[in-house]
């Protein structure tokens, strides 16, 4: 009886989807003048160039990823609670050519956590171009970071 059942229930299922699910929400947002996105009570910044932007905010069990013109521009790491934003330093790199000072003032740049590397790399500048010189090589040395690595690197 139970044999007979189950080759009933195995004749009427259906195989697997095509393809994988993903456990992901996604939403329509806009970014705002302050370059940044909210989703789930949560802001989260995207690149200069998305501000005024409609997006597409796909959230996962722990990354976020903001999607626009069928591009990720943004990748952080997923926050449940209300709390400050989540900004990635690199989506703000074009505002250090004007405000400099930032660098060292904003916490955003003070407590980026950068490798050992680039503060060795300042300090070198600095001692051979002079202080107000050598932050600016610094600085366009950050803004290379802008294109050239993908946001997953520095999670």
């Amino acid at each position: 009886m139970i044999g007979t059942r189950f080759e009933q229930d195995r004749g009427e299922a259906t195989g697997l989807p095509l393809r994988r699910f993903e456990p992901r929400i996604t939403r329509e947002a806009r970014a705002d003048k302050y370059q940044t996105v909210r989703f789930d009570r949560v802001t989260y910044s995207v690149p200069r160039n998305v501000a005024f932007e409609n997006v597409t905010v796909s959230a996962f069990v722990n990354h976020v990823e903001i999607v626009w013109r069928n591009t990720v521009v943004a990748y952080h790491e997923r926050s449940y609670e209300p709390g400050p934003p989540m900004l990635d330093p690199r989506h703000n790199l074009v505002t250090l050519s004007r405000k400099p000072a930032c660098l060292d003032h904003a916490p955003l740049y003070r407590d980026w956590g950068l490798p050992p590397i680039y503060s060795r790399l300042r300090a070198a500048l600095e001692d051979r171009d002079g202080l107000h010189k050598g932050s600016r090589q610094y600085i366009r040395v950050l803004q290379l970071l802008r294109t050239g690595i993908p946001s997953r690197v520095w999670l």
